[in-house]
């Protein structure tokens, strides 16, 4: 993945979650959709993989539910950073 993936990825979630321009918001919820992105992105990476390679997907694979897991926690603290 590139730096510019995960500025694109983070930058999306951050404006769909919150009125206010990316570029406006705090270095540090900036962070945190980055690390969101990059989980994103490397959870969607692992899923084409075993697609190409004709697996099922399931949800149970250990990367698969530590990356939804951490997604799930950063999404957590950056709604309790904005408030």
């Amino acid at each position: 993945m590139t730096s510019e993936q995960v500025e694109r990825v983070a930058q999306a979630f951050y404006e769909a979650e919150y009125p206010t321009e990316w570029f406006d918001a705090p270095g540090i919820l900036q962070e945190q959709h980055r690390e969101l992105a990059r989980s994103a992105i490397t959870f969607l990476n692992h899923q084409i993989a075993d697609h190409h390679a004709g697996a099922v997907p399931v949800l149970t694979d250990s990367r698969d539910t530590t990356a939804i897991s951490d997604a799930r926690n950063l999404e957590q603290a950056s709604r309790e950073l904005a408030s």
